[in-house]
């Protein structure tokens, strides 16, 4: 909403990965915007389009760690699985005309819950994808 949303002390060093970060911190900001300036009709399309990223970036991340052999797992799958319960509550508290509360959700969405999840806890399987990488292994050349 203006300012820059991305710093590259989020990126976790897997170039895919990273950028599904940075396209997911902006489809929050944008429907969150969007949420305000838009009809209720094209706010759901967004609302869909974003979901179904985060089911596409949710299972690759999930598939990356399963095969560096990361510890922490099902760890992980439940963190995006409490992040699923409130997108979905954010999506349907606007289906229910609950506009000025969708915002504020969705702007703690992307500043609580997104880079924070980023920052601190994505950044711990990146040893393990690292020595997977090492090698020779890339997700960037489709090598799931």
């Amino acid at each position: 909403m203006g300012t820059p949303l991305w710093d590259e002390k989020y990126a976790i060093g897997i170039a895919s990965i990273d950028t599904h970060h940075q396209n997911l911190a902006v489809a929050l900001d944008d429907l969150a915007v969007a949420a305000i300036t838009r009809g209720e009709e094209e706010v759901r399309r967004i609302f869909a389009g974003v979901a179904c990223y985060v089911e596409e970036h949710f299972r690759e991340e999930e598939l990356l760690m399963a095969r560096a052999g990361y510890p922490d797992l099902e760890t992980h799958q439940l963190l995006h699985a409490q992040f699923r319960i409130r997108f979905y509550k954010v999506m349907a508290d606007f289906t229910a005309g609950r506009v000025p509360e969708t915002v504020v959700a969705l702007r703690s969405l992307l500043s609580g819950w997104l880079f924070q999840h980023i920052f601190h806890v994505d950044q711990d399987y990146r040893p393990w994808v690292e020595r997977l990488m090492s090698t020779g292994w890339s997700p960037d050349a489709g090598g799931e």
